[in-house]
Order: C-alpha cells, then sequence, then structure tokens
C-alpha cells in the first residue's frame, strides 16, 4: 500500500548493497566474468526479465551462489536501480558497471603503473639500488 510506495525511493541502492555483500562472498572476479558472459549475447537494453531469465537460467556455481536465492522481486529491484541510472536504457554493461564498479576503470588501474614507469627517474633508480643491496651481500 502506501508504505509500500514510501519504502520504494530510500531502497534505491539497498539491492545494490546486498548484491555486493553476495558477490563477495561468490568471488566478485569469477562473478562479474559469469554475469558478462551470460548477458552479453543480449542486444540492445534489457530488460528486467531478461535479466531474471538469464539468472534463473544460468548454471554458473558464482551466479547460483550469489543470485540464486534471491527472489524475482529482488532482481527486478537491482536491475530499476541501474536502470533508473541508465536513463531507461540499461545494457549489460550498463548493469555490469552499475554492480562491478571497479569494473568500469581497469585501464585507470593499468595505466597509473605504466604512468609510474614513463615518469622516469625515481621509480626507475629503485630497483637498481635494491639489486645492488642485494649484489653487495653474496649469500652464495
Amino acid at each position: 500500500r502506501n508504505l509500500y510506495r514510501l519504502a520504494m525511493p530510500s531502497s534505491m541502492g539497498v539491492m545494490r548493497e546486498k548484491f555486493k555483500v553476495a558477490a563477495s562472498l561468490a568471488g566478485e572476479g569469477e562473478l562479474r566474468k559469469a554475469m558478462h558472459k551470460c548477458l552479453s549475447p543480449t542486444e540492445g537494453p534489457l530488460s528486467s526479465e531478461l535479466l531474471i531469465s538469464a539468472v534463473r537460467s544460468s548454471d554458473d556455481q558464482a551466479i547460483r551462489s550469489a543470485l540464486g536465492s534471491w527472489s524475482d522481486r529482488e532482481l527486478r529491484y537491482l536491475w530499476a536501480e541501474a536502470d533508473g541510472r541508465s536513463n531507461g536504457n540499461v545494457t549489460s554493461r550498463d548493469l555490469t558497471v552499475y554492480l562491478f564498479p571497479s569494473a568500469a576503470s581497469p585501464s585507470a588501474r593499468l595505466t597509473t603503473p605504466l604512468t609510474r614507469g614513463r615518469s622516469p627517474s625515481p621509480s626507475s633508480r629503485q630497483p637498481p639500488r635494491s639489486a645492488r643491496s642485494r649484489s653487495s651481500s653474496p649469500s652464495s
């Protein structure tokens, strides 16, 4: 009734938080790969029903352990949260980025070490120093 309507806006983000817990228990990396695999054949915008059927029909262990116990209603809420952030056109990529924020910036993670390697002096001088200190005290 009215209580149900009042609960909806404040529950935005709640399913994502619940998903984070489930993902960490199931293994986030494995779950992300499995979700991508079961949703990537879907062209264009997803619907909550496509998400539900993908989860229900998946035989992947990570998906089963993370989302197997979720009701259809909970999965619809999870999809609605992602959909609300993508203006009604949530794709499998949007959903993956919403559910796994760290997946949105793998390139940022990769460029950090590369830029450190490119900024020459301080970081490139440190490894030879440690190599010299190892060679100055021979253990053999």
